[in-house]
């Protein structure tokens, strides 16, 4: 048996259906409007080592995956119509382990939001009661990417939404 985890599911303006999932690889399939069918498997990181994989659909039809590969959560994109991924851009982690990173869209435009806890696993005592966890998030607009913020989880403020004249999404901020 093949062992699937990470599984992430966004509806395109067009209504397709775009499933990202991780098995031996993170791999995307995807279902056109109206079909029944849906795609064969496309690789969208071959190394082996991604994990908690997200994908966002934008709102000019291209696709944004985002995944933890150990020391970095990764970013990438296939631009509409296309069959290719970008190189990746990578945020290095701060702390040593990642959880929860999820993406969202910004209805309005090109902005991308994504957020993640990182964690202190190191130290004592074992069972990791002390370990603190660490909300970070990042935003794209126009193609860049903003510098990380991070503070503990729970304490974060001064975030708002992508604008109050949009509508709230819990994971696209901006500073």
């Amino acid at each position: 048996a093949t062992y699937t985890s990470s599984v992430s599911l966004a509806a395109s303006g067009d209504g397709s259906m775009h499933l990202l999932y991780a098995q031996d690889k993170l791999y995307l399939r995807s279902r056109a409007a109206g079909e029944t069918a849906w795609s064969d498997p496309q690789i969208v990181d071959g190394s082996g080592t991604a994990y908690q994989g997200q994908i966002a659909a934008n709102a000019d039809g291209s696709l944004t995956a985002g995944w933890n590969d150990g020391a970095v959560v990764r970013f990438s994109d296939r631009a509409s119509g296309s069959g290719s991924w970008s190189t990746p851009h990578d945020i290095p982690l701060t702390q040593d382990a990642v959880n929860t990173l999820r993406l969202s869209t910004d209805p309005a435009g090109d902005g991308l939001g994504a957020v993640w806890i990182e964690a202190d696993n190191g130290g004592t005592p074992m069972d990791y009661s002390d370990d603190l966890p660490y909300a970070t998030f990042a935003r794209r607009s126009g193609g860049t990417w903003t510098t990380p913020y991070q503070g503990p989880a729970g304490t974060l403020t001064g975030w708002t939404f992508f604008g109050a004249d949009r509508p709230m999404n819990r994971t696209s901020f901006e500073r």
